[in-house]
């Protein structure tokens, strides 16, 4: 790490909502950071305890993202993985907006640099219809489908990968689940995978997203039914125009 070099990004391997999430470009100010864990947490007892994991991921920072209003986004994704093994994207995806303009100089500002709604409905400066729009609908942002290509094709290698290795992912058979993938997409039209979340029915409705957008998530739900559950009472395999096919393995059954 020098100055001037490459940004870093690290987070905690078991922490949520952005807790101890940091952008760096010195060892400097990775070694301030996790002092300042420590001070923070013991002066705030409401704040998510992170000073006691001992696991870190470190990445490099993607520092020319596409911008859209000069602020940076990400793009979630849902994914459905049914029986062992067919994986399904849902074609209806959500942008989710940093809440000030990109500015790689202040690398310490959360809020220009990090993309998560619950960061930001505090600040009264958040406005959900600007930090929470639909991917489809982004008049600045250029060839949506080769995007959205890139994603599929990700997602296979992802599953392909997951399922060589059976002492860390298990398809099962008569069962499915639900996923929220992020994706964060550059100035070049590059799609990276970012995280993969466990989706419950409460995560599906985080804070910020509000009402205008729930319609994606019951839509979702319908479509799921017709796709994983249904089957299993009819005899009948149903298919549905929002839920794409991206990757299918036949899987050994332990």
């Amino acid at each position: 790490l020098e100055e001037g070099g490459h940004a870093f990004i690290i987070k905690p391997s078991l922490a949520n909502k952005a807790a101890g999430i940091k952008v760096f470009n010195t060892l400097e100010q990775l070694r301030n950071m996790f002092e300042e864990i420590e001070e923070d947490y013991d002066e705030d007892d409401d704040k998510e305890d992170i000073s006691q994991i001992r696991e870190w991921v470190i990445q490099r920072y993607i520092d020319k993202p596409l911008l859209v209003n000069k602020r940076k986004f990400h793009v979630r994704a849902y994914v459905l993985a049914k029986s062992n093994i067919e994986v399904y994207l849902y074609r209806d995806m959500l942008a989710l907006f940093a809440l000030k303009e990109y500015d790689l100089s202040q690398l310490e500002d959360n809020l220009i640099h990090l993309t998560n709604t619950c960061i930001q409905t505090e600040e009264k400066e958040f406005i959900e219809d600007e930090s929470v729009k639909l991917f489809w609908e982004l008049e600045e942002v250029k060839d949506k489908e080769k995007i959205f290509k890139q994603m599929k094709d990700i997602l296979a290698d992802i599953f392909d990968a997951c399922t060589s290795e059976m002492t860390t992912f298990q398809a099962i058979p008569n069962a499915f689940e639900l996923f929220g993938i992020d994706f964060l997409i550059d100035q070049d039209y590059n799609v990276y995978f970012l995280e993969a979340n466990a989706v419950s029915p409460i995560s599906l409705y985080p804070h910020g997203y509000g009402h205008r957008l729930q319609h994606i998530i019951q839509e979702l739900f319908d479509a799921t039914t017709r796709v994983a559950i249904e089957p299993y009472f009819t005899n009948e395999e149903y298919q549905d125009e929002k839920l794409v096919k991206v990757y299918k393995k036949e899987l050994l059954s332990l």
